[in-house]
C-alpha cells in the first residue's frame, strides 16, 4: 500500500497492549497526500473529518489464541485497493473461524456494510474517512462507533458493542437530512453453509475438529426484508 507502512516476514508477537479495544491512528503523510495522488481522480473521495478525530482501523481482541475473538472494523476508504470499505468490518474471527470475508467489488455493497439511497440517488461522492464516535471498554464490554457524515443527504453511524466471550451487537443508524424515498441496506459476506431463520440467519462451517455455527439475528426486520445468497446476505428497509 502506497505510504502507508506495513511489517511483514517478522514473527506475532502477543501485545497486552492490543488486547481489548486498540485504535491505529491514521498516518500524518497519508493524510496529508493521498488526495494529491491518482488515488484521488476526479473528486471522487471527499475528506470530512480532521485526522485527529480519523483512524485507519479499530481492533476488538479478546485473546491471542487462534480461537479468541477478533473483530477488525476500518475507518479508511480508497487507496491502493480503492474498496469503499470506511466504516465497514473486515473482520471477525471467533472460535478458530474467519465468518466474514471481505466482501466482493470495491462499492460498499461489496462489503460488510451500509448502502443507502435516497429517492433512488447516492451520496455522489465517497468518504475518504469515518468519524470515530467514541472506542474503548468497561468491564467486560467492549465498544467502537464511527460515523460517515457531510456527503450528500444522509449520514451512517455503526455502532459495535461486545460483550467478552458473549455476543456481539451492531448497530446501524441512518440519518436522513431531507425528505424523500429512502433505501438501507446492510450487506454482509458470511462464510459457511447459510441457513435462513426467521429472525436472521445461520452459518455453519468446520473449526478446530467441529462444526461451528454463528447465528446472525436481525432484530426488527420481516424475513421479506432479508435476501440470502451464497456468501451474501442483505437486510433491507425501505422508509
Amino acid at each position: 500500500e502506497h505510504m502507508r507502512a506495513f511489517c511483514t516476514g517478522a514473527p506475532t508477537t502477543a501485545r497486552d497492549d492490543l488486547l481489548g479495544v486498540a485504535t491505529a491512528p491514521v498516518d500524518r503523510l497519508w493524510y496529508e497526500t493521498i488526495e494529491k495522488t491518482e488515488f484521488s481522480a476526479g473528486g471522487l473521495f471527499v475528506v470530512t473529518v480532521p485526522r485527529e478525530a480519523c483512524f485507519d482501523k479499530v481492533s476488538i481482541r479478546e485473546g491471542w489464541d487462534r480461537k479468541d475473538f477478533y473483530l477488525l472494523f476500518d475507518g479508511i476508504s480508497g487507496g491502493h485497493h480503492a474498496y469503499q470499505d470506511g466504516n465497514c468490518i473486515v473482520r471477525f474471527c471467533e472460535g478458530g473461524v474467519s465468518w466474514l470475508g471481505t466482501g466482493r467489488g470495491g462499492s460498499v455493497r461489496g462489503q460488510n456494510g451500509v448502502f443507502v439511497a435516497l429517492d433512488g440517488s447516492g451520496a455522489g461522492a465517497v468518504h475518504r474517512y469515518a468519524r470515530r464516535l467514541y472506542a474503548g471498554a468497561d468491564g467486560d464490554i467492549l465498544a467502537v462507533a464511527a460515523a460517515l457524515e457531510g456527503v450528500g443527504d444522509f449520514d451512517w453511524e455503526r455502532h459495535i458493542v461486545r460483550k467478552r466471550g458473549r455476543w456481539t451487537l451492531v448497530v446501524d443508524r441512518v440519518v436522513v437530512k431531507k425528505t424523500g424515498e429512502a433505501l438501507a441496506e446492510r450487506h454482509w459476506y458470511p462464510r459457511g453453509t447459510i441457513t435462513q431463520t426467521a429472525d436472521g440467519v445461520v452459518c455453519a462451517q468446520e473449526g478446530n475438529g467441529k462444526i461451528r455455527c454463528l447465528h446472525m439475528q436481525s432484530a426488527g426486520l420481516p424475513l421479506e426484508g432479508i435476501r440470502c445468497g451464497e456468501g451474501h446476505v442483505v437486510e433491507t428497509a425501505r422508509l
